[in-house]
Order: structure tokens, then sequence, then C-alpha cells
């Protein structure tokens, strides 16, 4: 490979990119820290054979984060020239290319703090991939574990597998694959008879051989109570139809505001309706008449942009606002004091929506949609559970904590995406921001974050360390 005609230039400008693959970022594709622009690194792959070389199309450049979080983004396959582009964060990072005809080069170490140009490669003959071995250990003693399966796979955003490796471990613990392994993110699980299952496989990067890949797995402890167990699902099912109950009844008797759209309009036909009851002549006053052309544009407004409104709700309350309208133009204040009220009484049901969206009864939105979540998650799993009769007793006290505790990480976490923005990246789509200023984008986050208890508990636990300098 070569790396003499490497070039960094730090005064040249960033070009940000999108990266679909912080979709498996935990927790599940959010960031919450502001991205830093990033660097555009740049270079050739060639194919070598006896001296000769040539550009080689077709292949895939990789890059692996050297900072711990092990940030794969999506690889650049180089053109018919052979030339590729990744995007990168500033940082340490480790790259390699790969193509299915040509041997599988080492991963080289840069840091980029600038653009990069003439990151090249030279692919020569022989059969691709890395080698991946390694051993497996219980969490808690670190003891090796024979006769433990490990299956490896590559898959599609959308899931689809598209490469699997899978090994036994020796009595030592310790397994090889026996196929080479394809450069990208892996995502590796360890099944054992006396293992408990794994709810999320172990992603891991592979950008160079790995001869010591340390892959750790619980310990099956406990004694299994599937009469318990049945008892703990008949409660989570029915403490779901509780709390689903008590939020409808909740939300319909206690009021639920207009939002700031509705609130503004009301404002102005009670204006209106003052300007009316002042006036003293029969001429309408230039209050009025702006007052009700406030009506008309903000109607527009709201008409035009709110998904819920259907075709003939905007018909009428396009016709009462006419009616109104022309009452003012022929004088008839009485009239229009009629329209006004009706005005308010057609708006009123129409743009009060069903969440609350203002402090602090948004708040308990957060914390009764986590719960939902949770209580979803644990009726799945503990289901799951009793299907393969591996219900344990003392799993309960687990269960219980994740539905006390949750649905305040959920909280902390709206409390600082409120302040700096949620952005995701979806495979397809590209980057999606999302505004939880919008309850219902509040309430579906704050569900999904309560789906997946494990993944706000690890984030936390990673933003907490950030904050106190004391990460793990």
């Amino acid at each position: 490979m070569s790396n003499e005609n490497t070039t960094v230039d730090p005064e040249a400008k960033a070009t940000p990119e999108p990266s679909a693959d912080h979709v498996d970022k935990q927790p599940s594709a959010v960031e919450l820290e502001p991205t830093p622009a990033k660097v555009r690194v740049t270079g050739t792959v060639y194919s070598k054979t006896d001296g000769a070389r040539e550009q080689l199309a077709g292949a895939l450049v990789f890059a692996k984060a050297k900072d711990g979080t092990g940030d794969i983004p999506r690889p650049a396959e180089t053109g018919e020239d052979g030339t590729y582009e990744l995007a990168l964060a500033p940082g340490e990072w480790e790259i390699t290319a790969w193509h299915k005809d040509r041997a599988t080069p080492e991963a080289v170490t840069r840091t980029f703090e600038g653009n990069a140009d003439g990151l090249d490669f030279d692919l020569l003959p022989g059969v691709p991939g890395f080698t991946v071995a390694g051993t497996v250990v219980w969490q808690d003693t670190k003891e090796r574990i024979g006769g433990a399966l490990v299956d490896a796979t590559q898959r599609t955003a959308r899931g689809a597998v598209t490469e699997r490796r899978r090994a036994w471990t020796n009595k030592d613990g310790s397994f090889r694959f026996g196929d080479l392994v394809k450069p990208g993110r892996w995502k590796i699980v360890v099944l054992h008879a006396k293992a408990l299952p794994r709810h999320e496989p172990r992603q891991v990067t592979i950008v160079r051989n790995e001869s010591n890949l340390v892959l750790e797995t619980w310990r099956r402890q406990g004694v299994a109570d599937k009469r318990l167990g049945l008892i703990f699902f008949a409660a989570l099912c029915v403490a779901l139809v509780v709390i689903v109950a008590l939020y409808v009844v909740a939300h319909q008797f206690l009021a639920v505001d207009l939002g700031p759209e509705g609130s503004v309009i009301v404002s102005m036909v009670n204006r209106a309706e003052e300007h009316i009851a002042a006036t003293a002549t029969v001429t309408t006053t230039s209050e009025l008449s702006a007052t009700v052309a406030g009506i008309r544009s903000s109607w527009e407004v709201i008409s035009s942009t709110s998904p819920v409104l259907s075709m003939q709700d905007r018909q009428l309350v396009s016709a009462v606002i006419g009616d109104l309208e022309q009452s003012l133009e022929e004088n008839r204040l009485e009239e229009a004091r009629v329209h006004l009220d009706s005005l308010r009484h057609v708006v009123e049901p129409l743009l009060r929506g069903f969440f609350w969206a203002r402090d602090p009864w948004r708040l308990l939105e957060v914390l009764w949609w986590a719960l939902a979540g949770v209580l979803c998650n644990l009726i799945i799993t503990t289901g799951g559970y009793l299907r393969w009769h591996r219900f344990y007793r003392e799993g309960v006290f687990l269960h219980v904590a994740q539905l006390l505790t949750v649905p305040l990480l959920a909280l902390v976490f709206v409390f600082l995406a409120s302040n700096v923005g949620v952005k995701i990246e979806i495979a397809g789509t590209g980057e999606v921001t999302l505004d939880l200023s919008d309850t219902r984008i509040l309430v579906a986050v704050s569900f999904l974050i309560g789906s997946r208890p494990w993944a706000i508990w690890r984030y936390m636990q990673e933003t907490a360390g950030k904050i106190t300098g004391q990460q793990d």
C-alpha cells in the first residue's frame, strides 16, 4: 500500500455528509451532541499484480473510529477510475480497502484534522477478508466457556443477513471462524445452554485481523417459575390496559389547550367582539377590519399546514370567515357578532388537540408514554421467556426496576433533547431532525425510549461519564 503521497490540508473546508449507518449507534441512531463538521478523505485503490498497477473499480473503503465509539460510517465504493471519497469526523481513524477478488490489506491508522488527499491502497492477489479468533467468557467471573456457539452476521439496513460466520468454542473457550471475515460491522451472538439469551447482539467492527476478540455472556442463574411468570405477564397486560384507560379519561376531563395556532385565532375572535361592542356607529373600525384580516391569514396558515384537518373542516371554517367578512363589508355588526361566536364554536373543537402541549402537563405525556413503552417491551420479553420456559423469579426485580426508572430516564432525555435537538439517520431517507415541540413527535420518542430500556440506560451512563469526566 502506498502512503507516502498522503497529504493533509488543514485549511480546506470540511464537507459534511450524512452517514446512514449511524442508525445502529447507541441509543438506536440518536445523537444529542452537535455534529462536528466532517473532513473529506480521498484516494485511489489499485490492483497490483507482478508489479503492474491498475486502478480498481468496485472496491469498498471502510473506516473505523479509534476514539472508543467503534463508529463506522457507510463504506465508500470506488468508481471506474478507482477513486473514493469518505466523509469523517475529525479524529483518529483506521481505514482499509476490500474487494471480492483481492486480498484485504491491514488497516492503516491516520489522524485527520482537515481534508486529506492521496490515501491510496494496493490490493494484491489473494482471498479477501480477515482472520477472526478470540475467546468467550462469563461476564461475572471471566471464566472461559467451552461448547458455546459464536454466531456473527452482517446485515443490510433492513435487517436482511448478507454474510454469516459461525464457530464453536473449544474446551479452553477459544474460537476461530473457518472462513475469512469481510471488513465492516458485524453483530455477534453467543449461545450456550447455561447462558442467558442476549436481547441485543454485540456489535464489532472488523478492519484488521483479530486474534484476541473477547466476547462476554451472562450466566443463567435463578429458579424458573412458570406460574409466577404467568401472573406477572397477566399483571403487565392489565397494567397496560389500565394506563391506557386512565390516559383517555384524563384527556377527556382535563382541559387540553388549543395550541399556539388555536390560541391566536380565539384571541383574535375575542378582540373582534370587543371592537364590535365598543363601536358606537354602524361604520366598522379599522382595528376591527385588521383583526378579521388576521383571523383569515392565521386560518390559511393552519389550513395549509395541519395534517389532521379534513377538507370539510377547512371549507366549513373558511365559509364562516367569509360570512363574517361579508357582514362587516355591509356594516351588519350584530350579524358579525353571531358569526364570530359561530367561528369560536367551530374552531375550538377542531384545533383542540388530544395531547397536552404545555408544561407541566406536557411532561406527564412523556412519563405516560415512556411507561407504556416499558410495559409493551416487558409484555413481549416476558412472553418470550414463558415460551422458552425461562422465566426466573429473580428477574421480577429487574423488570420492576425498569418500570420505575425508565420513565424518569425518558424525562431527562427529553430535557436534554429539547435544548440541543435530536437528529437521526434513516436508511433510504437520509438525516431527519425530530422536533420535540411537536407533541406527536414527543410522545412517539418517549414510547420508543421506554421500549428500549437498556439502550437509554447505556446512553445516560455515557452522557454522565462525559459530563463528569469519569468514562469507563
